[in-house]
C-alpha cells in the first residue's frame, strides 16, 4: 500500500480552486462585466438611432412620392378606414411597410396641399410619437411615454392648435438618447430633441416647426 504522504502529494499537486479564488473569479467576471455591458448597450442604442434615422428618410422619400403622384396633395390621416401609412406606402413590397410609432403632424395633415407649407425645409411632417404620461408638461424634452406593449401605425400627434392641447396626450416624444426622429415635408430626416421642434410656441413664430408657416 502507499503511504498516505505519496496521496497527500498528489491532492497538493493537483488542488481545486478553493472557495476565496471562485469569489475572487466571481468578482473579477462582475467587474468586467460592468464595464463591458454599458457600452455594449451606449452601442447597441446608437445603431437603434442610425436605423431609425434612415427609415426616417424612407418615409420622407414615401411622402414626396405621393405628392407627386397626387397633384400635390398631402396624405390624408385616414380616406375609407385606410390609415395614412397604408396610403403614403401602398406598395408594401417594393417600399416597405411603415413601423410601428411614427406619428404624422395632425396639423399639417389638415393643409391639404403642399404648395401652403411655406417651407418645407423646416416644416416637421412625421416624427417620433407616443401616448405620454405628462402632457401638461410645458417642456417637450420631458415629456414621458406610457410604453405600450404594441405601438400602433398610423399614428398622429397632437399640437398647440388642437383645441384639446392641453390635455391631448398623443405627443412627439424623444426616443432615441434625448432625440427624436425628424421627418420634414422636404423629406429630410434629422434626429433632434423634441423641444427643437417648438411646441412651446405659437403658430407663426419662426421657431414654430410644426405648423405650416
Amino acid at each position: 500500500m502507499l503511504p498516505n504522504r505519496w496521496f497527500a502529494g498528489i491532492s497538493i499537486g493537483s488542488r481545486a480552486f478553493s472557495v476565496v479564488e471562485l469569489l475572487v473569479i466571481v468578482v473579477m467576471i462582475g467587474v468586467i462585466a460592468g464595464l463591458i455591458l454599458p457600452s455594449l448597450a451606449k452601442a447597441r442604442q446608437k445603431v437603434e438611432a442610425q436605423e431609425s434615422l434612415e427609415y426616417g428618410r424612407s418615409i420622407g422619400a414615401a411622402f414626396q412620392r405621393y405628392t407627386k403622384d397626387n397633384d400635390g396633395r398631402l396624405v390624408p390621416v385616414r380616406q375609407k378606414e385606410v390609415g395614412w401609412a397604408e396610403l403614403l406606402v401602398a406598395d408594401t413590397q417594393k417600399h416597405g411597410a411603415i413601423k410601428d410609432g411614427i406619428g404624422y403632424n395632425k396639423y399639417l395633415s389638415d393643409v391639404k396641399q403642399i404648395d401652403s407649407i411655406q417651407n418645407p425645409s423646416m416644416t416637421v411632417a412625421f416624427g417620433d410619437t407616443g401616448v405620454v404620461q405628462n402632457p401638461t408638461e410645458k417642456n417637450p424634452n420631458l415629456w414621458r411615454e406610457i410604453l405600450p406593449q404594441r405601438r400602433s401605425r398610423s399614428l398622429v400627434f397632437d399640437t398647440p392648435l388642437d383645441k384639446e392641447w392641453n390635455e391631448g396626450k398623443r405627443r412627439m416624444i424623444n426616443r432615441h438618447r434625448g432625440r427624436a426622429t425628424a421627418i420634414f415635408a422636404d423629406g429630410a430626416a434629422v434626429l433632434v430633441p423634441v423641444r427643437y421642434v417648438g411646441f412651446e410656441y405659437e403658430s407663426g413664430d419662426s421657431r414654430s416647426l410644426w405648423d405650416n408657416k
